[in-house]
């Protein structure tokens, strides 16, 4: 891999990390990191099986918390992205 694709390949896991980072309330009931391996989970093999993988991550977005639901969205673009 060369320099500048492994420099690349740094920006996009930090960018990712940025993300997915602890930085909810220490109440929140989604541990730091969870929702992104649930985004991944869902990039990779569909929404029913991340549901089936994380079902509390899944009834957690389903009740609705606005601060998840842009996470995951942010996060299931930034995967997608072609980076």
């Amino acid at each position: 891999m060369s320099a500048k694709a492994r420099g690349g390949a740094s920006r996009a896991w930090s960018r990712l990390w940025g993300l997915v980072r602890p930085s909810r309330p220490d109440d929140h009931p989604n541990a730091s990191g969870r929702l992104g391996e649930y985004a991944a989970h869902q990039r990779q093999f569909g929404a029913a099986a991340a549901e089936r993988e994380f079902p509390d991550v899944a009834e957690h977005l389903a009740r609705g918390c606005a601060l998840c639901s842009a996470d995951l969205q942010a996060t299931l673009a930034l995967l997608a992205s072609d980076v």
